[in-house]
């Protein structure tokens, strides 16, 4: 299943995805996942699908033009969402470590910015391995080595020669996102093969600077806390995005860069 209209540009998706994002999700999630969505746009999901962590949906909404077959996520206010969304065709209550499918049940698993929040992401890889069947494709982004040094608070403290301060910081952040993670590629790259995978394709992607805005957006977003805390979501107002058309605009601030590094890394997999 192809999730792209061949004709856009890469930028063009970009802004496209932003503006999809935009209504329901805060700056800083829009931000950084228009990019994943860029970054995954060129990949073919063979159906059947399933999206591993699905959230509130928000990002099957934005990436497949259809809707993947199935999304499972272990919170039931986050399937809630999802619901609304319509972005799968069936959702499912689940732990990855315990997923309700037979073997082989797919020909394609997404797991996007998820297994970093999974304390025990080997269990997970080994049962996305079981639910893929046999040369069918999996599909990781998760963050490498550099995403907590190209944050915004760790970058200007080691300006400042404040080293201490800086891994203070990258371990508050790591505490309240729950990023338990961030590997350089050759530790994902083992834990991938351990698992059954080959790996066909992978890259880092988000630059130093992309990773400054997010963090400063993080900021920014604080009245959607709010919301999202006394609301359950994080948009009041959905339709903001037609009156104030800002995607083009911040679709600028945000690159995938040259793939030499970056605060993320993409895994195209295959089922060995």
């Amino acid at each position: 299943m192809a999730v792209a209209t061949a004709a856009r540009s890469r930028e063009d998706r970009k802004v496209l995805y932003l503006d999809r994002l935009l209504p329901y999700a805060p700056l800083h999630r829009a931000l950084t996942r228009a990019v994943e969505c860029a970054v995954l746009s060129d990949v073919d999901f063979p159906p059947p699908v399933l999206d591993l962590g699905c959230g509130d949906g928000t990002f099957a909404q934005a990436l497949f033009e259809r809707p993947p077959t199935a999304g499972i996520d272990p919170e039931r206010s986050m399937l809630r969402w999802a619901a609304r969304h319509r972005a799968h065709g069936s959702l499912a209550q689940a732990s990855g470590a315990a997923l309700p499918f037979r073997n082989g049940a797919f020909g394609s698993v997404l797991c996007n910015s998820t297994l970093e929040h999974i304390r025990d992401h080997e269990t997970v890889l080994r049962e996305a391995a079981r639910v893929t069947a046999a040369g069918g494709t999996f599909v990781l982004t998760v963050p490498s080595q550099y995403f907590l040094p190209f944050l915004l608070g760790s970058t200007a403290a080691r300006t400042l020669h404040a080293e201490p301060l800086a891994r203070l910081y990258e371990r508050w952040t790591s505490f309240m996102a729950k990023v338990y993670h961030a590997y350089p590629p050759e530790g994902w790259q083992r834990l991938l093969t351990e698992a059954g995978f080959s790996i066909r394709d992978w890259r880092y992607y988000f630059t130093a600077g992309s990773t400054r805005v997010m963090d400063a957006a993080q900021y920014i977003s604080g009245p959607s806390y709010l919301t999202k805390w006394l609301l359950g979501r994080w948009v009041v107002w959905p339709g903001k995005g037609r009156l104030f058309p800002l995607a083009r605009w911040l679709s600028g601030l945000v690159h995938e860069g040259s793939g030499e590094n970056g605060a993320f890394l993409f895994f195209h997999c295959e089922k060995a």
